[in-house]
């Protein structure tokens, strides 16, 4: 008897440090204390310090609107591009909030990578971001002579409508 509960917990023992599996995830602060970071970047000869000397520094640019909605009051999205140099797959952060429905507003957030493409239609020189999330949906977006952002439908045209689609560059 004894020599089956030994086995057993053997079983237990090698079957609980398996791994961790995909669907591990990791907190990561929204938010992180400037005066905090500030001190821990500042200190000279950290470990800290000399990583971010190392790495290339990645910047994000910032995109926001509100675009229409069929069944709410309007779909604020803020869209998050992160932007380095030598960098193949650069990532995207995208939140889309849903005004006035029936729960409130809702607030759905998503992340991916990004691409772009130059030449649309009948101009070489149009930039085109195609947003790629991990279930393999795209979304594609045109940069305006003025930095901003229009979306554009499923087929990469333009969205024929008066109601704006247009998210700004902050």
């Amino acid at each position: 008897m004894q020599k089956h509960l030994h086995i057993c917990w053997i079983f237990c023992i090698i079957f609980s440090c398996d791994s961790p599996s995909e669907e591990t995830t990791a907190y990561v602060p929204e938010e992180v204390d400037e005066t905090v970071a500030d001190n821990i970047i500042d200190q000279p000869g950290s470990i800290q310090n000399e990583v971010i000397l190392e790495a290339d520094a990645s910047e994000w640019l910032l995109y926001e609107g509100t675009i229409p909605c069929a069944d709410c009051q309007g779909i604020t999205m803020q869209l998050k591009l992160e932007n380095r140099s030598g960098n193949d797959e650069n990532r995207y952060e995208l939140s889309e909030t849903y005004l006035g429905t029936k729960e409130g507003n809702r607030t759905f957030k998503s992340s991916g990578y990004y691409q772009i493409t130059y030449g649309h239609g009948s101009d070489p020189t149009a930039i085109l971001i195609t947003l790629q999330d991990r279930n393999d949906t795209h979304r594609m977006l045109i940069q305006e002579a003025s930095q901003d952002l229009k979306m554009l439908d499923q087929n990469g045209k333009p969205i024929d409508s008066q109601l704006n689609y247009t998210l700004r560059k902050l």
